[in-house]
């Protein structure tokens, strides 16, 4: 029986290593997914603690900003990342110069929008705080958080450079070696300082991520001999108005989106409300994140689509919705049965928030099998459906939104499920349409390099 299974275990690793497709999948998911477990194990840690030393109202507090940084980070970014993962992945081997052009400009682009971005947050702080609660001022708060805006949104393109040349194992260190230091660092200032301590150890965190992802990316570069040039040429041109503008504005739809209805039930619910609601998010956030990881299969995507191999990006990209789905599922089950331990972690009051806990859960999966839809109309360059389907999504949470947002967590919880649930089967029958479309246009492959 031993023997038979050392046989089935090396029949395995033959496969793999003979098929290079199946070999870059591996490597996508088990540096992207390991990494991502053990980061963000180590995330959630922090939080944990911080919510126990912050207390209920402070932590609301912390909350709403680190979900401001986020929204403001998407303006930052303005779909960039998106384009340099894919763009990078088509010409990192074929066409070495425009390879470098590509990341130089679009690098230096961000850097600009970022610094402007972050300026305008911390001139329009006592706005934006009056903006979120007039109850409490925060307004100190979000003039270090400006500041946090920047290096996040450098830190995500950077990385979204190195997904492209498809640097999993690198990226997954940089993670975990940042989320390490910020563990220790940020649980001892809070204590010291308290949430001023708390949104000073984001800010660590992400000069320490952008610091580290540039020395990788230099010797990734390096070493591929790419010589980075600044042009505006034609190509930065159709990458910007065929990938970037639109992924932009498909997430205009999301983040901003959340951010506004985040003070609205602020204001009407209060902070201690919001902090309930904030814990059932993160762990929402925290099964979202790990299929996001298979995302990192998006230049294994945009090649086979190049390439004009329908069958093979048919089957890969179901393989991912499954695994994408099977894990939310039996992960999400698990939690729901640990839900009140796990609630218990964060404080006492947390316990009477259950129903909303397990809610969320249930809305993941759904997220789950989106993502991965999400994912793949990206890497084929439907961008701008990307957009169609998020305003689609955006009208239905905001009729749900306005309908419960007064029933508190409750009602938030289930406005994230119902809005996500439309949207997992709008994107299934959108995905299978374009399929089918791409199996008729599949015989000219000419079609799809053309279209690339």
């Amino acid at each position: 029986m031993y023997q038979k299974i050392i046989e089935i275990k090396d029949k395995v690793i033959k496969k793999i290593k003979d098929n290079n497709l199946i070999k870059r999948i591996m490597q996508a998911l088990i540096f992207g997914i390991g990494g991502t477990v053990i980061s963000k194990a180590l995330l959630m840690l922090f939080n944990i603690i911080v919510a126990r030393i912050l207390g209920e109202n402070q932590y609301g507090v912390y909350s709403i900003l680190n979900n401001t940084l986020q929204t403001f980070t998407v303006f930052a970014g303005a779909g960039i990342g998106i384009t340099l993962t894919r763009y990078v992945a088509l010409y990192r081997d074929k066409d070495k110069q425009m390879a470098g052009i590509l990341i130089k400009t679009l690098l230096f682009v961000n850097a600009m929008l970022s610094a402007v971005i972050s300026i305008i947050v911390f001139i329009l702080s006592r706005n934006i705080s009056n903006l979120i609660s007039e109850q409490i001022d925060i307004t100190i708060y979000i003039q270090v958080t400006s500041f946090t805006i920047f290096f996040t949104s450098i830190s995500l393109i950077l990385q979204s450079a190195l997904q492209g040349f498809e640097a999993y194992k690198k990226i997954a260190i940089i993670q975990i070696a940042s989320n390490i230091i910020t563990l220790i660092i940020g649980i001892l200032i809070t204590e010291i300082f308290g949430i001023i301590g708390t949104i000073s150890a984001l800010l660590l965190l992400q000069i320490i991520s952008t610091v580290l992802f540039t020395i990788i990316i230099r010797k990734i570069i390096i070493k591929k001999g790419i010589k980075l040039q600044f042009q505006i040429n034609d190509t930065v041109k159709e990458a910007i108005k065929k990938v970037a503008i639109p992924a932009f504005l498909a997430s205009v739809f999301v983040v901003p989106l959340l951010w506004i209805t985040n003070f609205v039930f602020t204001n009407k619910n209060g902070y201690n409300e919001f902090a309930a609601f904030s814990v059932c998010l993160q762990w929402y956030t925290i099964l979202n994140y790990l299929p996001q990881q298979l995302g990192q299969v998006r230049p294994i995507y945009t090649q086979l689509y190049a390439d004009g191999k329908i069958k093979e990006l048919n089957k890969t990209i179901k393989n991912m919705i499954l695994m994408s789905t099977g894990f939310a599922t039996i992960v999400s089950i698990v939690l729901m049965i640990g839900s009140k331990l796990i609630l218990k972690t964060y404080g006492e009051f947390y316990t009477a928030y259950i129903i909303p806990f397990i809610i969320m859960l249930v809305a993941s999966i759904f997220y789950s099998i989106q993502s991965q839809y999400g994912s793949f109309f990206q890497a084929i360059g439907k961008i701008w459906l990307c957009l169609i389907l998020n305003i689609v999504w955006a009208i239905c949470f905001i009729l749900c939104f306005a309908l419960l947002h007064e029933k508190g967590a409750l009602g938030y919880t289930i406005t994230y499920l119902i809005s996500y649930v439309i949207y997992s089967m709008i994107s299934s029958i959108t995905f299978y349409r374009v399929m089918k479309e791409s199996y008729k246009k599949g015989k000219n492959i000419e079609y799809y390099k053309n279209e690339i």
